[in-house]
């Protein structure tokens, strides 16, 4: 998954901050969010996505809150569990 993400989407933020990407996509493709925890798509301690059988602990990382808007936990074994370590809205047009 991560050799073959669009790597010119790549979102990165500090904690409390926000950033905005504007960019066109392959119509009729389908784009999973993830999570890389402390890394870069080179070199990482761990990936999380919104599929629990993807995931090495096999524990839900993705909570989807509103339509287009994730919520991602950012600890192996579900941490906290409040889904608000990295929240992202996709807005298409």
């Amino acid at each position: 998954a991560i050799q073959n993400r669009v790597a010119s989407i790549d979102l990165r933020v500090e904690n409390q901050t926000t950033a905005t990407f504007e960019g066109e996509f392959e119509a009729g493709a389908i784009f999973v969010p993830f999570l890389i925890v402390d890394g870069t798509a080179e070199n990482f301690s761990d990936v999380f996505f919104p599929f629990l059988g993807a995931n090495s602990d096999g524990v839900d990382h993705v909570m989807m809150f509103a339509e287009n808007i994730f919520g991602f936990e950012d600890m192996k074994g579900g941490g906290d569990n409040d889904f608000n370590d990295t929240i992202i809205e996709m807005k298409f047009s």
